[in-house]
């Protein structure tokens, strides 16, 4: 059966999310929602390798906002985006934080 692109993406979000347990250690990225003009932010369970959300910006109060309904984090990597550390600092001010080292030169 033939479908577009955006009536099986419309499909994909509508499926309910399994339970899993509750993210302990998190990276958060930035990701694009359309390359070149519009990013958002990616949450990472690092223990169990999947994602966790995907957040609609990469601003610090939306990664705070996030960090503070998960209060289980106790590992926050960044990618030295100084709004991803300011965020992790507002919303998960218990957890270490880790910069990754990797960064385009």
């Amino acid at each position: 059966m033939p479908a577009s692109r955006a009536t099986v993406l419309r499909l994909v979000t509508r499926m309910p999310m399994p339970d899993t347990p509750a993210p302990i250690r998190v990276g958060i990225d930035d990701w694009a929602i359309r390359k070149g003009s519009r990013y958002g932010t990616i949450v990472v369970d690092l223990d169990r390798h999947r994602v966790v959300d995907l957040l609609p910006d990469r601003t610090a109060p939306t990664v705070a906002g996030w960090l503070e309904r998960h209060s289980s984090v106790a590992l926050v990597a960044w990618d030295r985006s100084t709004e991803y550390a300011r965020g992790a600092s507002l919303g998960a001010p218990q957890a270490q934080q880790v910069a990754d080292r990797w960064r385009a030169t």
